[in-house]
């Protein structure tokens, strides 16, 4: 007669994650770095946005770059980010070998939709300490209006 245990599921958990392995299970996390470990893909830099009641801003991390590896394009609608970032080639010779390897390099492009048009010819961009800054003026239409609303009293 087989025992009769009680059902666990943490314990399914924890033998299906010793099976798969936990760089599958990093995957959704760190797809870009897992593809290109594959041999596939490519490496895209952190982007963040942030909306104001009159520009949009744009911040990417691109450490390791200059300003000079970056392109920046825009539409009243679209920004578009392409760049490269160059291996750094430290192994001094055929002995040194790398035990660990992290940062990506190569070639990106990034595509954003922005939730407002812009003054396409007012957009400013800076970079400091491997951060790009890109300020983007929201064109006046874009721009939200507010009204105060007079309420009506009602006799009655």
């Amino acid at each position: 007669m087989a025992d009769i245990r009680k059902w666990d599921p943490f314990e399914e958990w924890k033998d299906f994650r010793e099976k798969v392995g936990e760089k599958f299970l990093m995957f959704p996390f760190q797809s870009a770095r897992a593809m290109r470990e594959i041999g596939q893909g490519a490496w895209y830099p952190a982007v963040d946005m942030k909306e104001t009641s009159d520009q949009i801003i744009v911040t990417a991390e691109l450490a390791g770059m200059n300003d000079d590896d970056i392109e920046i394009n825009v539409t009243e609608e679209m920004l578009q980010l392409n760049g490269q970032r160059k291996e750094v080639k430290e192994v001094s010779s055929k002995e040194e070998g790398w035990i660990r390897r992290e940062r990506s390099y190569g070639k990106f492009t990034r595509a954003l939709s922005l939730p407002a048009k812009i003054k396409v010819d007012k957009v400013e961009a800076s970079f400091k300490n491997g951060v790009l800054t890109i300020t983007l003026p929201k064109l006046e239409e874009s721009r939200p209006k507010g009204k105060r609303i007079k309420i009506k009293k009602e006799e009655g």
